[in-house]
């Protein structure tokens, strides 16, 4: 077992130097004048995607904002996800996939989901998830579980629904980051990065048609209510069924954001958003069907699509889920953050960020697997045992962060920032969870669709209370940062570490208070990174991080002989470390950017386990945990995105996964063996071509293809194999614009035409074929 201090005197020393490397060649004096200080305003796309030109004077350049200036079609050149100063995304040892709104705008994207699509090495991981969602937020990058992701670099509740049209971008880092974001999963982070109010005043209006009596409405309006104060507005309301039956949602959210120069254009911002959401799913689809065979006595589940291959005469339509099943979702969430220069050098960002969520949730669960040694014949049924719960989770978020940053040139070629930081989150989760009285066995007929779609029990039938319980977890973190560039900006180092406390404290409320659980877990976590400038437009980097997530769970001994109680003690934090090497490539002038990546990453500390039971196999006598599970997933990564020409978009990923388990006391047989719910290869390819001449000018076209492999699902029997069969999928989308400025846009979008059946995680099957009609106006 991996101690969690084991791998920190080798990695320490890559860290101490690359520092003292970028320290021995810094001339000691003066520093040069900070060019950025006099430099004018960059260029910023407005809301209606026109680029607003800076005014006239000199302003402070903020280093932590990114603006979309640099973004050519489906490449954006620079970030902050990956060092929450903006940097070039080419001085970068890190592999990152930008997606700028102009792809999320082109896919049609209506969930988060949409948006990641053609992000290879990002897939749903809803397996499991009996509450999934349509826009289920836990992802799989690079193999891990990300049970959450980032809203402009803080945490956000997974069951917390995202506007589309009020994202700027979407971030995805790739490999361990807790450097900069403390407890995460070390497969990586995505982080969502919102509209900002502009100083132009512009707006679009939005309104779009889609398949399942879908529409939706959307507004964007931003402009100055003074020199020094800017507004922006976004609305947004949906309503729409879906391709299964009693299956619906609605959303409603409105954002407003101010930006305010307290002390003019050349001092610093202010930025506060304010967001509401109210969002309500019903009986979103649990699982497609599956069906079973026994070979060899291996037990083989095959999902959706084996079933309908043999020819069972049930429409894609069918839903697992009863009438009234829902998923009920209210947010409340205030952002802010100011910036400010405090000389030439060195500048301040603090930033805050508070979310009160209520959650209210009506779960059915039940499984339905069809036996394909019976006929599938008129009076073919079976029955199907069904759980019904009721649960409300409410829950409250909030974060502190503070980071200064020193930026540096130097007479001698030398670009040095050094960024210092610390910051505060806090967590509480409270969960009361009833189940009915109407809990049964409930029979159904291939042949009679009455029967596949029942209602769900009244309220006053859920009487027995299964859970009741609070989660507070909170951590506390300081960090520094160096990034410098040296010899002409032939190299780069990037070197950092994270010193972070975490604490949970569980509370059963179905039980004395004096059975609360707390759990305290502390960790330094390193990075260190090189860019090497190879030729003109091509670097070669490599880069060591690591990962630490808490565990808030207890792991329960073996039973005491004597006493016959599983005595208990806290779970150590999983450890997660990794390496990337890769090639960067900046090409045609700037406008594309290719990667090619290797890299490898592990997770240690998994608690899995152990089920003791008597000589027949029979009666189980103990059951406890052991915490020595550790898995491993390497692979390339290969990326390319960008403006090959004015007239031709691109963005291309692929993936390729080399995943196994690395030990595994509670099953020794697992270890070599794959890892559940994660696929080996990954392809996607989106591309757009805009006629910008001649009779077709206005015109524009476009297609997406993902590709994704087989793979397999975590199994419920013994010796069972649930298999996940891959696909291919092609969406197509085309558009003209029109009018005196072209501010009249209609879009069309069609998803999956070749119509396959198809799903993203065992819980969510893909969309059938679709269309989506949207008109815009910008003005």
């Amino acid at each position: 077992m991996h101690t969690t201090n084991s791998r920190i005197p080798r990695f320490s020393l890559i860290s101490s130097f690359c520092f003292g490397l970028a320290l021995a060649v810094i001339p000691t004096g003066n520093a040069a004048e900070n060019k950025a200080a006099n430099a004018a305003e960059p260029q910023a796309s407005n809301a209606s995607g026109t680029t607003a030109q800076p005014a006239e004077g000199v302003v402070w350049l903020d280093p932590f904002t990114v603006r979309d200036s640099g973004d050519l079609g489906y490449q954006s050149s620079s970030t902050t996800s990956a060092t929450r100063f903006k940097v070039s995304v080419m001085d970068l040892p890190v592999a990152i996939n930008v997606i700028p709104h102009e792809v999320l705008k082109d896919v049609g994207a209506e969930d988060i989901r949409d948006a990641l699509k053609y992000t290879a090495a990002v897939e749903n991981a809803g397996t499991g998830n009996v509450e999934a969602t349509s826009q289920n937020m836990s992802y799989r990058i690079r193999g891990f579980n990300t049970p959450f992701i980032l809203k402009n670099g803080f945490r956000f509740s997974p069951e917390g629904g995202v506007s589309i049209p009020a994202i700027e971008s979407i971030e995805v880092v790739k490999g361990p980051s807790s450097m900069l974001y403390g407890s995460i999963p070390p497969g990586g982070v995505v982080n969502i990065i919102t509209k900002r109010p502009q100083q132009r005043r512009a707006g679009e209006l939005e309104f779009q048609v889609s398949s399942w009596n879908g529409y939706r409405g959307a507004v964007d309006l931003t402009g100055p209510l003074n020199s020094n104060l800017a507004y922006r507005v976004n609305a947004m309301y949906l309503n729409s069924d879906s391709f299964t039956v009693n299956t619906s949602r609605t959303a409603k959210e409105v954002i407003p954001s101010f930006e305010w120069r307290p002390f003019g254009r050349d001092g610093g911002k202010l930025f506060v958003e304010y967001t509401h959401l109210d969002r309500r799913e019903e009986a979103v689809s649990q699982s497609p069907l599956r069906t079973r065979e026994v070979i060899g006595g291996i037990t083989y589940d095959r999902l959706a699509p084996r079933f309908y291959e043999k020819g069972f005469n049930i429409p894609t339509s069918w839903n697992i889920r009863p009438k009234g099943v829902f998923n009920e979702q209210r947010h409340s969430t205030f952002y802010t953050d100011y910036s400010q220069a405090l000389n030439k050098n060195w500048a301040l960002r603090m930033a805050g960020s508070y979310n009160d969520q209520k959650v209210n949730l009506a779960k059915s669960q039940q499984a339905l697997v069809v036996v394909l040694d019976k006929s599938p014949g008129p009076d073919f049924s079976t029955r199907r045992p069904i759980q019904f719960d009721r649960n409300t989770k409410p829950a409250t978020s909030s974060g502190l962060q503070a980071n200064l940053l020193g930026t540096y040139e130097f007479a001698s070629a030398i670009k040095l920032n050094l960024l210092f930081g610390a910051d505060y989150d806090k967590n509480e989760l409270d969960e009361l969870n009833r189940k009915s009285t109407a809990d049964n066995t409930i029979a159904f007929f291939l042949s009679n669709p009455d029967t596949w779609n029942y209602v769900y029990p009244a309220e006053s039938t859920f009487t027995r209370t299964t859970a009741n319980s609070n989660l507070e977890a909170s951590s506390s973190a300081f960090y520094t940062m160096g990034h410098v560039k040296l010899w002409g900006d032939r190299l780069s180092l990037m070197s950092g570490l994270r010193k972070t406390d975490a604490e949970a404290t569980t509370t059963n409320r179905l039980t004395p208070a004096s059975n609360a659980l707390n759990v305290k877990n502390g960790r330094t976590t390193y990075q260190a990174g090189a860019v090497l400038k190879i030729v003109n437009n091509v670097n070669a980097y490599a880069i060591y991080s690591e990962s630490f997530q808490p565990q808030t769970q207890f792991i329960f001994q073996p039973k005491d002989p004597k006493t016959g109680v599983n005595a208990a003690s806290p779970a150590m934090p999983l450890i997660g470390d990794g390496f990337d090497l890769g090639i960067k490539a900046s090409l045609f002038g700037g406008k594309v950017i290719a990667s090619a990546a290797y890299f490898e990453v592990n997770n240690s500390n998994i608690v899995r386990t152990l089920t003791i039971r008597d000589s027949g196999n029979v009666t189980i006598l103990d059951t406890y945990q052991v915490q020595s599970g550790e898995e491993h997933v390497g692979g390339i990564e290969l990326s390319l995105s960008g403006q090959v020409t004015p007239q031709w978009s691109i963005m291309a990923n692929y993936t390729h996964l080399n995943h196994f388990v690395k030990s595994d006391a509670s099953d020794p047989a697992r270890v070599g063996k794959p890892l559940y719910g994660v696929f080996d290869d990954d392809f996607a390819v989106l591309t757009k071509y805009i006629f910008k001449s001649g009779k077709l000018s206005g015109l524009s076209i476009g297609a997406g293809l993902k590709y994704v492999s087989d793979g397999i699902a975590q199994p419920f029997l013994p010796n069972q194999i649930i298999e996940f069969p891959g696909y291919t999928n092609v969406d197509l989308f085309g558009s003209y614009s029109f009018g005196a400025q072209r501010q009249f846009l209609v879009k069309l979008n069609l998803r999956n035409v070749a119509d396959k059946i198809y799903q993203v995680s065992e819980h969510l099957q893909g969309y059938p074929r679709s269309f989506q009609l949207s008109i815009f106006y910008k003005f």
